[in-house]
């Protein structure tokens, strides 16, 4: 048996020294500064609403969330119907928020805003029991609290997933630096418990394994080969993991195929977005809650960031032995970025800040750990190093401040979006949204003008096409609105609501056998819908259709006895026939 290392074992000396230089500052100081740095900084996001990107779909129209623990909403939460992955413990979150707070957004941002505050402190204290560094630890997690690309995963009510699953991540990482030291069965059933918490709370924590083996390597100073071997038990929970999101993603037909995206433009967009992240990290501007993805590669970014790419990482590996903390955060960066990084296409975005909210932490060891390295090999005075970091937390703290206010509503996140980015199709489909969900004709014109927008700019966005059908179905323009169904059916058949809509404008237009072919293919997907039968009803009747007219009818009320006006049209087509005269 391999016995474990100290966990200052293959640290630097002045790493170690790290605290000799501050011990006035008290560590209970230490976890007040980062405390309100992180609420100074989204304190303001107790006052904000939910915003109908993904907030409608994942706490305020979702019946199972809405409901709370019960049997059949857990159940629903560990099943492949939910969106956004296999993230069971992230809905049971949103679930207990409901029970706690019903729909008070108020309640929803406390509950992103106190996992964000505990990350905080796990980050500085996780790091701290790793390194042995006060200073260094405190530096990292302060640029967790108040990083601007990191407010999307805290102000987002929907992106609860991100705060939980980085909250067992720390725990999981700070259970494996005990593990090390003390080694026993329960330590390590410890961290496999909370790895196991953690990818149910987002399969992004999927690489938390490789994350060890990084932590191997240094600061832990025990990598070998039976070290890495001794993360296999962890390798079937990844896989349970990979399985029900695959599975999940395939019944939401979320995956971009290969023809759509193929391999070669897969390698280019994940390239392209590592570069960005990284100057992003460095000039946190111009950030949007959605980045819309060019028609063609951006080839001087990707070659830019290619080249950025190999020659950080020529120099991470060339410093291994007098600076291994630039290998492991680098590695961490390129190895927790993959799930996320554009190789597994599943949505539309190019690139999203939320990814960074894990992948950073690398980055931040890397810069800290090297800075403070550097201050001590030129022997810089600490007064003028607590100078410099003012100088780079002050702007941070401003900006982070201000993008935290963008996310008051949608209107406003939106709005910033518009401003920050080209050709986004997809808010304006969302501000759309928000307008057509507001009374008065005048909003009605804006949204149908912004419907309008997003399918000039991109006439493949269904989602577009489909409400720019409503909006033309309810100023009952029913041939405008019938080719928009249609233009959204083309593009995802397998949705019953819009073949249901496209079969309805047909009936509005008596085009019978039309809306008969539309709705039979609707009744497919949802055979559970009475309003599909309903309408099938109504057409099989218009053409003399008898016979399927009163199963349909039939079908209708067993679904919904309630169902208005089917029991007389079902009593009308069972009255026998008159005679002729």
């Amino acid at each position: 048996m391999i016995l474990p290392t100290p966990p200052h074992a293959g640290v630097k000396l002045s790493t170690v020294n790290d605290d000799a230089q501050q011990q006035r500052i008290s560590q209970p100081a230490i976890l007040f500064g980062l405390i309100a740095a992180t609420v100074v900084c989204y304190g303001p996001v107790l006052g904000h609403d939910f915003v109908n990107i993904d907030d409608h779909t994942f706490v305020l129209t979702n019946p199972f969330v809405r409901s709370g623990l019960t049997g059949p909403s857990i159940a629903w939460a560990f099943g492949l119907d939910p969106p956004a992955g296999w993230t069971p413990l992230a809905w049971m979150s949103h679930m207990v928020d409901c029970m706690l707070f019903d729909v008070v957004p108020a309640g929803h941002h406390l509950t992103n805003l106190l996992l964000h505050v505990v990350n905080v402190l796990l980050a500085y204290v996780v790091l701290r029991q790793l390194t042995g560094a006060r200073w260094r630890s405190a530096a990292v997690a302060a640029l967790l609290a108040v990083h601007p690309l990191h407010v999307e995963s805290v102000a987002w009510i929907a992106e609860r997933r991100d705060v939980l699953f980085m909250c067992f991540s720390w725990l999981t990482i700070g259970a494996y630096g005990k593990y090390v030291r003390q080694r026993s069965v329960r330590l390590y059933l410890l961290v496999a418990l909370g790895y196991t918490l953690a990818i149910m709370s987002k399969p992004m924590a999927v690489t938390l394994p490789a994350v060890m083996v990084l932590l191997d390597f240094w600061p832990l100073s025990r990598l070998r080969l039976s070290t890495i071997i001794e993360k296999a038990p962890l390798l079937p929970i990844a896989a349970l993991s990979t399985v029900m999101t695959a599975l999940g993603q395939a019944n939401l037909h979320a995956f971009t195929s290969l023809e759509t995206l193929p391999v070669f433009d897969r390698v280019g967009w994940a390239v392209t977005s590592y570069g960005i992240y990284l100057y992003k990290t460095i000039v946190p501007l111009r950030l949007a809650v959605f980045y819309p993805k060019p028609a063609e590669l951006p080839i001087m970014i990707t070659a830019l960031s290619a080249a950025a790419l190999i020659i950080i990482t020529i120099l991470a590996v060339r410093t291994r032995k007098s600076r291994p903390y630039l290998l492991v955060g680098w590695l961490w960066y390129v190895g927790t970025l993959i799930p996320v990084s554009g190789l597994f296409q599943t949505g539309l975005q190019a690139m999203a800040d939320r990814y960074m909210y894990l992948p950073l932490i690398g980055i931040y060891i890397a810069v800290v750990w090297g800075a403070a390295d550097g201050a001590q090999r030129f022997t810089i005075p600490p007064r003028y190093v607590i100078a410099m970091a003012g100088l780079i937390f002050a702007p941070l703290i401003v900006r982070t401040s201000q993008h935290v206010r963008v996310w008051r509503n949608t209107f406003t996140l939106c709005e910033h979006a518009l401003a920050v980015t080209d050709d986004n199709y997809f808010i304006h489909h969302a501000i759309g949204r928000a307008y057509s969900s507001m009374e008065g004709a005048e909003n009605q014109r804006r949204a149908q003008w912004h419907f309008e927008t997003a399918v000039q700019i991109n006439e493949d966005y269904a989602a577009a096409q489909f409400h720019l059908g409503e909006i033309y179905f309810n100023q009952k323009h029913y041939g405008a609105a019938a080719y928009r169904f249609k233009q959204a059916a083309s593009r995802r058949w397998f949705d019953p609501t819009t073949l249901f809509y496209f079969g309805l404008s047909w009936s509005k237009l008596e085009r019978w056998d039309h809306a008969i072919t539309v709705l039979e293919e609707a009744r497919k997907y949802a055979p559970d819908w009475p309003a599909v039968h309903y309408e099938l009803g109504r057409a099989y009747q218009a053409v003399g259709r008898t016979d399927e007219a009163r199963r349909s009818y039939r079908k209708t009320l067993e679904l919904e006895p309630r169902f208005p006006s089917v029991a007389t049209r079902l009593e009308a087509l069972t009255q026998p026939t008159p005679p002729p005269d």
